[in-house]
């Protein structure tokens, strides 16, 4: 049921929730994502030939990507990670993908200890569990990044 409407309506749904993904409030960032869950939910990542829904997923990317990227800022990190987080939990393959980008982001964090607790406590739930899901490269990337 939920797939027949958000099919059609996914170009309104992106403009609609994309702007919120960056929100500094954090009850609506959240209520967003299980939107973006539900998503997800109906029309899996790795199953999904659509062509626009596989350019909503690589606008998701995209953001996750850009909020890893910019200067630090606690908000904008928080956001980027649990983004990630509600991607992978549906396409974990697309975690290699992000590894140097989220190991880049810690980096930066630990050495001036501004990382929010919450926020780390999701990156590190993220890494954890896919420590030995790694190549050896991207073992050898998570220890030799900066």
């Amino acid at each position: 049921q939920s797939s027949s409407f958000i099919e059609p309506n996914l170009a309104q749904l992106k403009s609609t929730i994309f702007p919120f993904f960056s929100s500094d409030d954090s009850q609506i960032f959240l209520k967003v994502c299980e939107i973006l869950s539900k998503i997800i939910q109906a029309f899996p990542t790795t199953q999904n030939t659509n062509s626009e829904i596989q350019s909503f997923y690589n606008n998701l990317k995209e953001l996750v990507e850009k909020g890893l990227q910019t200067p630090p800022n606690a908000s904008n990190v928080f956001n980027s990670v649990y983004l990630l987080k509600v991607f992978l939990e549906d396409n974990s393959e697309s975690f290699n993908h992000f590894l140097p980008q989220l190991v880049n982001t810690l980096s930066m964090f630990l050495p001036t200890n501004t990382l929010n607790s919450n926020t780390f406590k999701l990156m590190i739930g993220i890494l954890l569990p896919k420590l030995d899901q790694l190549s050896l490269v991207d073992k050898h990337t998570l220890v030799t990044t900066p």
